[in-house]
């Protein structure tokens, strides 16, 4: 499964995870109140249930995507504009969606009906609208940082440029402040950890390897360097370049 479909993949378990945190409030609740008379058992009852919500969406996106989660120590050659690109780490924005939108299910306000097994919205002038558009709000906005698949990172001859949920950086290579994997969390793309950060290292130590950013050559370059270093300590930097 490529990462993309992974990350498309949650946008169903969104909704799931939304619709049955409204199940569980409005029927299952009730039923519990219904079936257990002490407290200690209707709590861990309540508890159990609640859990079910979302370990099960969660889950079941989690099992289908398994491989997805492989990620491969490479970038994405975007030749047109002389970068490298990886995506936001699909997975693990998927996994995230699904838990944030069993939590948006849970912000509507309610209550339980006076005398019986019911639960309803509760009712407060305006409390109740505004938690209800809140949770309408926050499902749509889950979904569109879904549809969007940040952050993401591209690196050019001239900088580092990492688009954020809002907005955009641009780190230059040329910083006062060097460059490194503390400015942003490596974990959160769709590239092996380490192979970032010497990634970052290479282009920073070899600023005439830089223009070869965002070919084909110059990827294979930075993969036989990447490689030697893990082969042995001492032989990082430029794989056709015994001088530098």
């Amino acid at each position: 499964m490529s990462a993309v479909a992974a990350r498309l993949l949650a946008l169903p378990f969104v909704l799931l995870a939304f619709a049955l945190e409204q199940v569980h409030e409005f029927w299952i609740k009730p039923l519990i109140w219904q079936q257990f008379e002490s407290g200690w058992a209707a709590t861990a009852a309540w508890v159990l249930s609640l859990l079910a919500t979302v370990t099960i969406p969660l889950c079941v996106y989690l099992l289908l995507t398994r491989r997805a989660g492989r990620r491969m120590a490479d970038w994405q050659v975007d030749q047109d504009g002389r970068r490298f690109t990886a995506s936001t780490a699909s997975r693990r924005l998927g996994a995230w969606a699904v838990v944030l939108g069993y939590m948006a299910g849970g912000l509507p306000i309610t209550e339980r009906v006076p005398g019986e097994n019911r639960v309803r919205f509760a009712d407060f002038d305006y409390g109740t609208p505004i938690s209800i558009a809140a949770a309408v709000i926050a499902l749509v906005v889950i979904v569109v940082l879904v549809l969007l698949g940040r952050p993401d990172i591209a690196l050019d001859p001239e900088a580092i440029t990492l688009r954020q949920v809002w907005g955009r950086r641009r780190i230059p290579w040329e910083h006062s402040g060097t460059p490194t994997l503390d400015q942003f969390s490596a974990d959160r793309f769709q590239v092996d950890p380490a192979f970032l950060a010497y990634t970052v290292w290479y282009y920073t130590g070899y600023p005439g390897c830089r223009a070869e950013i965002g070919t084909a050559s110059g990827l294979a370059a930075l993969r036989s360097s990447f490689q030697s270093v893990q082969d042995g300590p001492d032989q990082g930097g430029p794989a056709h370049s015994s001088t530098s």
